[in-house]
C-alpha cells in the first residue's frame, strides 16, 4: 500500500506538473498569437512610393522616392492564371518615364502605352501579401524593378485557393451572353445613372413635364448619339422630371460633380433667344437673363460599366419655367445600350506567342513598311486583350457622312497575324482600314466566318506605338 501510494503521489506530481507546464505553453502560445500580426490573403501593392498598400490599384509607382516612373490606366487581364491575385498578373498600362534631360528636375515624361507583370508574392511584417517585382514592357524594350514595401519580407511560393478566391470578388465576371440578361443590365445601369444624378437641395420631382415646357422638353427621347438600327433597337432609357429655382449653370455643375469617375461631356447647347452682344462685362447668366434664353442642355458619356454595354450616356435638359421667372423644369435622361456577345469562336486564346504586324498600302505598294513581329509575352497578352475586349459590329444603319472618296475610300489595310511562334501554324487574322472614313475592323480564324467588329481606334494606336509603324 505504501509503494502504490508512493507511486500515486509521483504520478499525481508528474501529472501536475505537465499539466502547468501545458497551461503555460497554452497561455504563451495565445500570447504569441495575440502578438503575431493577423494573415491576410488579399495581395496588395505598395504604390505610394514603395509604402502602404492599395488593392487592385489604377496606377502603381515604379521608381520608389523620385516618382519618375510610373503607370497609370491600369487594366488587369482576367482568368486564373494571369488574373489579379495569380501569382503573375497581367495587364496593359499607359507608361510614364522621367527622360531626366538635362536632369531629372528639367526633365520631361515620355508617354506610351505597354504591358506590366506583377510577379513574386511575398508576406511582410504587417501580416499582408505584396506583389514585391513589376516587369514593365515598352515599344523599346523591356525593365523589371523592385516594388517591395519592406527589406524582411519572406516569398510565398505556393498560392493558395483560398488566397486566390480572396482576390477575386473585384475580378470583373464575364457578362452573361442572353439577350434578356443584358438587357436587364442595361435597364439597372440606367437606374443606377439617374440615381447619380442628382439635383442641388431644393428641387422637386414631377410626374411629367409641364404643358408649358413640352413644347422644348417633350419632344426628347435620348440624348442624340449616332446609332445604327441594331444598336437603338437594344436602347434603354429612363427620364425623371424635376423643378427647381437653381441656375442652370449650377445643376449641371452640381450633376457633373456627382456623377462617375470617368464621365466626360460630349454636347453643350443653349437656345430659343435672339442674341445681342454683352453690355460690358456681363456674366452668362446676366446674358442669357437679358436674352431670355428659354432652353439649355448638356449631354455626358459615363463609363460603360459592363462589357455587356456598348454606350452609357447621360442628358440634362432645362427649359424656364416662365419667360420672366427664376424657375426652370429639368429633364433627365439616362440610356444605355447593350450589344450582343462575341462568338466564343473569335476570341483568342492564351496559346498566342507571337504577333506579325503587316500593312498593305492600296494606293502605292512601295509604301508599305516591311512587317513587325512582336514577341515580347507581354505586350503579346496586352494586344490579345485588347482584341478581345473589341465589341462585335452593330452599326448597320447609322448616318455617316464621308467625302467624295465614298465609304472606304484608298486607305492601308492593317493587318494582324497570332500565332503560336514565329513560325508556327496561324491561330487568327485581324484585319481594319483604318484610315477609311467608316473603319471596317474584322476577325477571322481559321475554318470560322469572320466577325465584324468596332471601336478598334484605340488598338490601332496601340499597334502604331508598340511596332513603330505609322499609318496615314
Amino acid at each position: 500500500m505504501t509503494v502504490r501510494t508512493g507511486v500515486s503521489l509521483v504520478l499525481l506530481a508528474v501529472l501536475g506538473i505537465a499539466a502547468a507546464a501545458a497551461c503555460a505553453a497554452s497561455a504563451g502560445a495565445g500570447a504569441a498569437a495575440h502578438r503575431a500580426p493577423k494573415r491576410h490573403s488579399r495581395i496588395y501593392v505598395a504604390n505610394k512610393d514603395c509604402r502602404g498598400h492599395t488593392f487592385r490599384p489604377a496606377s502603381i509607382t515604379l521608381a520608389c522616392g523620385d516618382g519618375n516612373l510610373y503607370v497609370s490606366e491600369v487594366d488587369y487581364f482576367n482568368g486564373p492564371s494571369e488574373g489579379y491575385g495569380s501569382a503573375r498578373a497581367g495587364a496593359s498600362v499607359t507608361i510614364h518615364e522621367n527622360d531626366c534631360k538635362p536632369d531629372c528636375a528639367a526633365g520631361k515624361f515620355v508617354v506610351e502605352k505597354g504591358a506590366l507583370t506583377l510577379k513574386r508574392v511575398v508576406r511582410c511584417a504587417d501580416g499582408l501579401l505584396y506583389y514585391s517585382r513589376a516587369l514593365y514592357a515598352f515599344p523599346g524594350g523591356e525593365n523589371e524593378v523592385d516594388i517591395q514595401p519592406y527589406e524582411r519580407c519572406v516569398p510565398v511560393h505556393h498560392l493558395h485557393a483560398k488566397a486566390i478566391r480572396a482576390n477575386a470578388p473585384d475580378v470583373p465576371a464575364e457578362p452573361p451572353t442572353s439577350p434578356g440578361a443584358r438587357a436587364l443590365i442595361a435597364a439597372h445601369s440606367v437606374q443606377r445613372a439617374l440615381k447619380a444624378a442628382a439635383l442641388p437641395k431644393g428641387a422637386t420631382r414631377l410626374k411629367r413635364v409641364p404643358a408649358g415646357q413640352a413644347k422644348l422638353l417633350g419632344s426628347i427621347r435620348t440624348p442624340a448619339t449616332s446609332l445604327g438600327t441594331q444598336e437603338r433597337a437594344k436602347l434603354v432609357a429612363r427620364s425623371s422630371v424635376w423643378a427647381t429655382s437653381a441656375q442652370p449653370s449650377r445643376v449641371f455643375a452640381y450633376v457633373a460633380a456627382h456623377l462617375p469617375a470617368g464621365t466626360r461631356e460630349v454636347f453643350s447647347t443653349s437656345g430659343d433667344s435672339s442674341f445681342t452682344p454683352p453690355h460690358g462685362h456681363e456674366s452668362l447668366p446676366e446674358i442669357e437673363k437679358r436674352e431670355s434664353v428659354n432652353f439649355w442642355g448638356e449631354e455626358f458619356r459615363l463609363p460603360r460599366g459592363s462589357r455587356a454595354l456598348r454606350l452609357r450616356v447621360l442628358g440634362v435638359y432645362i427649359a424656364r419655367r416662365d419667360a420672366s421667372a427664376d424657375r426652370f423644369i429639368v429633364r433627365v435622361t439616362a440610356a444605355a445600350s447593350w450589344e450582343r456577345a462575341r462568338p466564343s469562336y473569335s476570341l483568342l486564346g492564351a496559346n498566342v506567342g507571337a504577333v506579325t504586324v503587316t500593312v498593305t498600302d492600296r494606293a502605292s505598294r512601295q509604301n508599305e513598311p516591311p512587317p513587325v513581329t512582336i514577341r515580347k509575352p507581354a505586350l503579346v497578352r496586352t494586344i490579345v486583350h485588347d482584341v478581345n475586349e473589341l465589341p462585335v459590329d452593330e452599326s448597320a444603319g447609322r448616318a455617316v457622312s464621308c467625302p467624295a472618296e465614298g465609304i472606304a475610300g484608298p486607305s492601308q489595310l492593317l493587318s494582324l497575324s497570332f500565332s503560336e511562334g514565329e513560325h508556327g501554324p496561324l491561330l487568327a487574322t485581324f484585319t481594319d482600314n483604318p484610315g477609311a472614313c467608316v473603319p471596317e475592323p474584322s476577325i477571322a480564324l481559321p475554318g470560322e466566318p469572320p466577325v465584324a467588329l468596332s471601336e478598334a481606334e484605340a488598338l490601332v494606336h496601340q499597334i502604331e506605338r508598340v511596332s513603330a509603324i505609322r499609318l496615314r
